[in-house]
């Protein structure tokens, strides 16, 4: 280890103690050391034992410890110490702007203990009512943590969609005579993105552009992606483009060879030599051309409803009046407004008392409407047992009721099978959302019976939620096809905490349309009129 990297260990020690409450005179010696070692002159892990000993504001326990660093890479102490400790944690604790104290707070009352869950719960407001946070905190806390996880290796689409299409952008404007275009997972949009890559015909050094690129985007997450750039004569552009944007399954089952279509003018005479229709980008993957009619899947142009959101009577950042006003400047039909259940006091959920305040507010506000409709909904928590978290009078009251997991997700599969399908089987329960719970690239999904499941569902009459959340998306899609074949729907939900949420909905149909979604599947894309009908069928 250099100096730097023995500083920040001892620092990590330190904090480690301050986390689990232990002596805080021990921890502020490491916390001191941090300082002295992080800016020695010379490079300690060539000086013995006696000789670190010799150095003022190290002591004895801290020069033996810098010595077992320097030799094996680690100590018993910080062995202990991290075996106590989630290892999520311990990435939280090297972020900027978390200090053991807020952390601990986080991991022991909202149950925090990875950097996309603490993503989750500030883009949900999870934090505010904490001691000590406040919407700055939360907010300097976002940022944080979205550039910790972006620097990570893997991104969500949803985290480097914007910044690709500025680099795309960038190809254009600087090199407007060539051809250039996104290829590869971004443009297929993936839901897990582990690399950008950029096709183009300038035939210029790839390290030149990509210096080029860094120097002239203003943009800190470009130094944590990882950027290739292909070259290719012009000539060779759209057959290369072809080749570098299919999956190689997709490929595969295509007999392609990029020789045999060199000097085309376009990827339509590909497909058309081809003899299959044109497979849009997003769709160029495994063998789903050959299952569905791929221009009868959903857009986001299909979807007329606003389902699943939630407004500052619960986590929520705009009003119930400003969520339906930008829904309705969408031009959604209707906004089912779900906030969560008196359960789930992390997110201030709504008690008796406050449903019935709501309530008279949406009616209210239908009253001044024409065309566009608010309908009282609530996400309501599926308790431990599987019941859902208010009385039957109260349940009957709402127009739909979306039944959730939000705790105890550590349930071995066979009792968290049992659980939804209880949740399921409530006769007031009309679509189960985010069904296992997961956050991409921060946890996975509790272990469900998928069949058992989605079976339920079917037979009770309940809508499955395609959570359009780009750290959910959750049903994952490989399943829509099992609910679809088994005459279910599915419901894309933009699970929107703000009037910007709102916007989530394309990343749900982008999945949705990966496993294969048509519109008339589809519960989101009913009209009003279609969408009420259904809220009377149960």
């Amino acid at each position: 280890m250099n100096n730097r990297q023995l500083a920040k260990t001892l620092q990590l020690i330190g904090n480690l103690m301050d986390l689990h409450e232990e002596n805080p005179f021990k921890s502020r010696s490491y916390s001191s050391a941090y300082r002295v070692v992080r800016n020695w002159p010379e490079d300690l892990s060539n000086l013995d034992l006696k000789e670190l000993m010799e150095i003022q504001g190290v002591g004895k326990t801290i020069a033996n410890d810098i010595y077992k660093l320097a030799q094996n890479g680690t100590t018993e102490e910080l062995s202990r110490l991290k075996s106590i400790t989630p290892s999520g944690i311990i990435d939280l604790l090297s972020m900027k702007g978390l200090g053991p104290k807020k952390l601990l707070l986080l991991w022991k009352d909202l149950g925090i203990e990875t950097p996309g869950e603490l993503l989750y719960a500030c883009q949900e407001n999870r934090l505010i009512e904490l001691k000590g946070f406040g919407l700055k905190t939360q907010k300097n806390l976002l940022d944080q943590v979205q550039y910790f996880i972006s620097s990570q290796g893997k991104n969500l689409f949803a985290r480097v969609e914007e910044l690709s299409e500025r680099i795309i952008d960038w190809f254009h404007e600087r090199y407007s005579e060539e051809d250039h275009s996104l290829c590869g997972a971004v443009r297929r949009k993936d839901l897990i993105i582990d690399k950008v890559e950029i096709l183009t015909t300038s035939m210029l050094d790839p390290d030149k552009l990509l210096n080029e690129l860094k120097t002239e985007i203003d943009d800190s997450q470009i130094e944590t992606l990882d950027i290739r750039i292909y070259n290719c004569e012009p000539e060779n552009f759209y057959s290369k483009l072809f080749e570098l944007t299919g999956d190689q399954e997709f490929l595969n089952g295509l007999s392609y060879t990029e020789e045999e279509y060199h000097g085309v003018y376009s990827e339509d005479e590909i497909f058309e030599d081809l003899q299959i229709p044109f497979v849009p980008s997003d769709l160029r993957y495994g063998d789903l051309y050959r299952k569905t009619e791929i221009h009868d899947l959903v857009t986001t142009e299909d979807v007329k409803g606003v389902i699943h959101a939630h407004s500052t009577y619960s986590d929520g950042v705009n009003s119930l009046k400003e969520m339906a006003v930008a829904a309705k400047a969408l031009s959604y039909e209707y906004l089912l407004i779900t906030d969560h259940s008196k359960s789930a006091f992390y997110a201030n959920g709504l008690v008796e008392e406050r449903l019935e305040m709501q309530w008279r507010e949406i009616d209210t506000l239908n009253q001044m409407e024409s065309g566009f409709k608010i309908y009282k909904g609530i996400e309501s928590d599926i308790l431990s047992d599987g019941s859902l978290d208010y009385d039957l009078e109260i349940l009957k009251e709402f127009d739909v009721i979306i039944a959730s997991i939000h705790s105890n997700l550590k349930m071995n599969m066979d009792k968290a099978t049992n659980r939804l399908i209880k949740a399921i089987e409530n006769p007031y329960t009309r679509i189960l959302g985010h069904p296992t719970g997961r956050l991409l690239l921060a946890r996975p999904g509790y272990p469900i019976d998928y069949i058992k499941v989605i079976d339920a569902c079917i037979a009770n009459n309940v809508v499955i939620e395609l959570n359009a959340n780009p750290q959910r998306l959750d049903i994952e899609y490989k399943f829509i096809s099992m609910v679809l074949d088994k005459g279910g729907l599915i419901s894309i939900n933009p699970d929107a905490h703000s009037i910007k949420g709102i916007e989530d909905i394309k990343y749900g149909v982008m999945a949705a349309r990966k496993g294969g979604l048509y519109t008339s599947e589809c519960l989101s894309c009913f009209n009003k009129e279609k969408f009420e009908s259904w809220m009377a069928q149960k």
